[in-house]
């Protein structure tokens, strides 16, 4: 196998394994979620072999991780509650909370 199919296999196995990750944790795969994050990441990938072992590639790589995956888990949560959850529980004990507080 060649070093750039290796890597498309090891790219695609690793999404598919994120996503089922996510979609145990939420119960409520979406495949549409996976597709996004894969396109995303093309460019970013492309963006980084420029910047390699640079600062800015650095800060890339970082910012992807943190935001990235918050965005994912957000959309997840987002798709969970709003076709899945039996009621708003979530939303509800939250503004209780926040109103009690005050």
């Amino acid at each position: 196998m060649s070093p750039r199919a290796a890597g498309a296999t090891v790219f695609v196995l690793s999404a598919l394994l994120h996503e089922l990750t996510f979609a145990v944790a939420f119960e409520c795969p979406n495949c549409y979620f996976i597709t996004l994050g894969m396109v995303l990441q093309v460019p970013l990938v492309e963006a980084s072999k420029n910047l390699e072992g640079s600062r800015r590639g650095n800060i890339l790589v970082w910012l992807n991780f943190v935001l990235g995956i918050t965005a994912m888990a957000h959309l997840y949560f987002y798709q969970w509650h709003r076709c899945c959850s039996d009621d708003d529980l979530v939303f509800q004990s939250f503004y209780r909370e926040s109103i009690n507080a005050k």
